[in-house]
C-alpha cells in the first residue's frame, strides 16, 4: 500500500502535467471576409483532432449561398463539430465579417475557400510539423501567404517573432510555393525544412530559439487555394 506523502506527491505531479496535457493542440481558425459569388461558392474545411485513441477528422464540404459571412461559417461549423464531439469555442468578431474558432487538440486543419471568404490557422502552442499549398480547383487567380511566428530562446529564455510573406503567382504550384517559401523564409531569418517537395516545416530563428506557436494567412481575392496545416500527433 503506497504511504500518503507518496499518494500526495502522485497528485501534485498529475495535477501540474494536466493543464499542460490539455492545452496540446490548440488552433485557433480565423475566418474573414463573404461568399461574393453570384449563386454562391463550395467550400471546404476539415478539422483532424486527436480524442486520445485516434485522429478524427471533422468536416464541412457544402455549397454555401452569396453573401454568406465568415461569422455564418464559423457559427455553422461551431454547431457541426461540437455535435461531433469536439472541444470548440465560438467568438464572432460584432460589427465585423471575421470570426473566430478554437479548437482543442487539432493534428491538422484543411480550408479550401475562396470567392471572398478567406482564412488564417494559428497554432497557438507548438510549430506546424508542415504547412502545403494546393492549386486552385473553380477559379484561378493570386494569393498571398503570410507567417508569424513565435520562438522561444531555450538558453536566454527570451522570446522572439519571426515574420514572411510570399506574393503567389496565379500559375504556380505545389512544389514550386513550397520551394519559394522556403527560401523566402531563408531570407527572413527563418530554419526550416522540406521534408517533401511539397511542403514546409518551419524549426527556428537563424539567431536561435525554437518556433513555439505560428499564424498562418492565405488570402485571395477570389481562387480557391487549399491550405494545409498539420500539427503534431501524439504517439506518433
Amino acid at each position: 500500500m503506497r504511504s500518503i506523502p507518496s499518494l500526495l506527491a502522485s497528485l501534485a505531479l498529475f495535477v501540474l502535467l494536466a493543464p499542460a496535457a490539455a492545452a496540446e493542440g490548440l488552433v485557433q481558425l480565423t475566418l474573414h471576409g463573404a461568399l461574393t459569388e453570384p449563386g454562391g461558392a463550395y467550400v471546404q474545411v476539415e478539422v483532424d483532432r486527436w480524442t486520445g485513441k485516434e485522429v478524427k477528422r471533422h468536416d464541412l464540404h457544402a455549397h454555401l449561398a452569396q453573401g454568406t459571412t465568415a461569422r455564418d461559417l464559423a457559427g455553422l461549423l461551431h454547431a457541426r463539430f461540437e455535435h461531433q464531439g469536439a472541444v470548440v469555442r465560438y467568438s464572432p468578431d460584432d460589427g465585423d465579417d471575421r470570426a473566430h474558432l478554437f479548437v482543442e487538440h487539432a493534428t491538422a486543419v484543411n480550408l479550401r475557400l475562396g470567392f471572398g471568404l478567406w482564412a488564417e490557422v494559428t497554432t497557438c502552442e507548438e510549430a506546424p510539423v508542415s504547412i502545403r499549398l494546393d492549386e486552385p480547383q473553380l477559379a484561378s487567380g493570386p494569393a498571398r501567404l503570410e507567417l508569424t511566428a513565435t520562438t522561444y530562446h531555450e538558453h536566454t529564455e527570451r522570446p522572439g517573432r519571426l515574420t514572411c510573406a510570399l506574393p503567389i503567382a496565379k500559375d504556380a504550384n505545389t512544389a514550386q510555393i513550397s520551394q519559394e517559401l522556403a527560401a523566402r523564409a531563408n531570407d527572413a531569418g527563418w530554419v526550416g525544412e522540406r521534408p517533401s517537395p511539397d511542403r514546409w516545416t518551419p524549426l527556428r530563428a537563424q539567431v536561435g530559439g525554437a518556433v513555439i506557436a505560428c499564424n498562418v494567412r492565405l488570402r485571395s481575392e477570389r481562387a480557391d487555394w487549399r491550405l494545409e496545416v498539420r500539427l503534431p500527433v501524439p504517439g506518433a
